[in-house]
């Protein structure tokens, strides 16, 4: 394949209208189910991962449906189209990830959707660092992730994902649950059902529970930090020397105004001299 400039339909701008629309149509329901999937709405939020590559610090925004299951991600994912390739990849990794390109280049893009069963890819060489837990995740590059599709970039979560999870195997790349009592020897457990574990303050929430007290507690959290660090601020501040200053800019304000008052006096006895 290459790069070709075209035009298209910008479906996601009115993805929304296109869904409720379809409700108003005498149509079949399998017909209205076919468009819904053509349609392909994705509800979801963005979250951003800070990388690091060699020297270089790089924060990237990936789109996810299952935010809830951040802690299990073990890896990052990068189309192979996307501009973050050749950021993100290492001097050192260079020509592995030259090479797989130029394989990827060979498939269409239907073909990358309708192979489940096996993935490729390529370790690019950096890391991205878990916005929650402060671990640092290896960042790959597999064709089984679109540039089309969200930001072109993934956190892998391959206990609950069933391509993420063949991936993982392939590399043997660590596996981490985050439902309690599911088992991942043979398969991904894909099922929104159970109590969550390995998940910090998540823990024995259930996951059906989990979306709204996730964003209070990362709210929570967030407001947290900020009364931590302005109080260290607080603590480490020298305001004897910030009023020391205070008072010396008045002072220094004081004399300009003395100053300017004595020559407006002297300039008037001199103006009355000259009358």
């Amino acid at each position: 394949q290459k790069k070709m400039t075209q035009w298209q339909l910008r479906v996601s701008a009115y993805a929304g209208r296109l869904l409720d629309s379809l409700d108003k149509l005498a149509w079949t329901d399998s017909l209205k189910e076919m468009q819904r999937n053509w349609i392909g709405k994705s509800e979801g939020c963005e979250v951003v991962f800070d990388t690091v590559c060699g020297d270089k610090h790089l924060p990237i925004t990936i789109f996810t449906t299952r935010v809830d299951t951040i802690f299990g991600v073990t890896f990052m994912v990068l189309a192979p189209e996307s501009d973050l390739v050749q950021e993100l990849t290492t001097p050192e990794q260079a020509g592995a990830v030259a090479e797989y390109i130029q394989q990827v280049k060979k498939k269409t893009e239907r073909e990358r959707i309708a192979e489940t069963k096996t993935v490729t890819g390529v370790f690019a060489g950096s890391y991205g660092i878990n916005p929650l837990t402060g671990e640092r995740i290896p960042i790959w590059i597999s064709e089984y992730v679109l540039a089309g599709y969200g930001t072109g970039a993934i956190m892998a979560v391959p206990a609950h994902d069933s391509r993420d999870y063949v991936f993982a195997k392939t590399f043997n790349l660590p596996i981490v649950p985050i439902i309690e009592g599911c088992d991942v020897s043979e398969q991904s457990f894909d099922a929104k059902e159970g109590k969550m574990c390995n998940s910090g303050f998540l823990n024995g929430l259930e996951e059906s529970d989990v979306t709204l007290n996730f964003v209070l507690d990362v709210i929570y959290y967030a407001i947290g930090f900020l009364v931590v660090f302005a109080a260290v601020f607080i603590s480490q501040f020298d305001f004897s020397k910030w009023q020391k200053k205070k008072e010396s800019n008045t002072e220094v304000k004081t004399e300009e105004t003395n100053t300017d008052i004595m020559d407006d006096k002297n300039e008037n006895v001199t103006n009355k001299g000259a009358v």
